[in-house]
């Protein structure tokens, strides 16, 4: 519609430690859209610069306290809930949650979802098989999940994983320990991300699009620069719930970054190319699922990598709402 798009990535310190950039101070900008941000005051300074912003997710306080923008956020309490209540259904009663509760609102709400179905099917929600919170800040540090994972001296029956990342981590590390997914333990995601095609286990997730997502958050955003004195609207997106199985996705294209810059990155080599410092890959793919072995052949150790993050789905979503604007 004749709008240009500006993007401005910071990193965790950043975040921390916010300055609102000198195109939002001056307002050289018509309006934001502010993804994966989970910084109260970040949160706060964006929202009330008196540009119209849209929040992709928020924290749990702005949640409750309210803030004066668009907020789109992915339905997370009932998917979950299906899910979970479809493990308990095939027999597995002793559950675990992994994922941080604490920094968004959206998993905050998998996890409500995840105590509703085992309250309701009588499930026992095992606290030591639980993983909520990060020592370091959200719940994207791979190295604490395997961590998590390596203490543990028996199993549950099933790990309800915050995400896809988490979930796969949760897959490696019990084949490591010589159980077999779902043979042994069950375990399911959230997002269908591209990476889950590196896996030879099945997995039941909501399968987010990232490309009407970010259309939508565009949408959302024009809205409020043709219509400014409509009331602000937070919007639930329902994903639909599915069941991966080896073989049964292929997959276009990974973006991969130095940790701290746009994207991080769970898996940093696919195929013998390596990820070097600040160099930025675009792997163009067309492959079905991989198995254990073909991870341990890819061209990176993996203990080095220390964050990976939905910054990767942040940079599809933002690219559709770039092509939509």
């Amino acid at each position: 519609r004749g709008y240009n798009f500006v993007y401005h990535f910071i990193t965790r310190d950043e975040e921390v430690d916010f300055t609102i950039p000198k195109s939002v101070v001056d307002h050289s900008v018509c309006g934001i859209i502010v993804i994966n941000i989970y910084n109260n005051s970040a949160i706060s300074a964006l929202a009330n610069a008196g540009i119209p912003t849209v929040f992709y997710d928020i924290t749990p306080q702005k949640y409750r306290e309210g803030i004066n923008a668009d907020v789109v956020l992915l339905e997370g309490k009932r998917t979950i809930r299906q899910i979970t209540a479809s493990i308990i259904r095939r027999g597995r009663r002793q559950l675990g949650f992994i994922g941080d509760i604490t920094y968004a609102k959206t998993v905050a709400d998998r996890y409500r979802g995840f105590e509703l179905a085992c309250a309701e099917n009588g499930a026992v929600i095992e606290p030591r098989f639980c993983m909520t919170a990060s020592r370091r800040g959200h719940f994207y540090f791979l190295d604490e999940v395997r961590e998590f994972i390596g203490s543990l001296t028996d199993f549950p029956e099933g790990f309800v994983c915050a995400n896809d990342v988490i979930a796969f981590t949760v897959i490696s590390c019990l084949n490591e320990r010589g159980l077999s997914v779902p043979r042994d333990v069950a375990v399911s995601g959230y997002d269908n991300i591209k990476a889950s095609i590196l896996t030879a286990s099945e997995l039941t997730t909501a399968s987010v699009e990232t490309a009407d997502l970010g259309k939508r958050l565009a949408q959302q955003l024009l809205r409020q620069l043709e219509s400014p004195n409509e009331c602000h609207e937070v919007v639930l997106i329902q994903p639909k719930v599915i069941k991966l199985s080896p073989g049964s996705r292929r997959c276009r294209g990974m973006l991969f970054c130095r940790e701290g810059l746009a994207f991080e990155v769970n898996f940093v080599a696919v195929n013998g190319l390596a990820l070097h410092d600040g160099a930025v890959y675009f792997i163009a793919l067309d492959i079905g699922a991989l198995g254990d072995a073909a991870l341990d052949c890819v061209a990176c150790d993996r203990s080095a990598v220390q964050d990976v993050s939905l910054h990767a789905v942040a940079g599809e979503i933002a690219q559709d709402a770039a092509d939509i604007a």
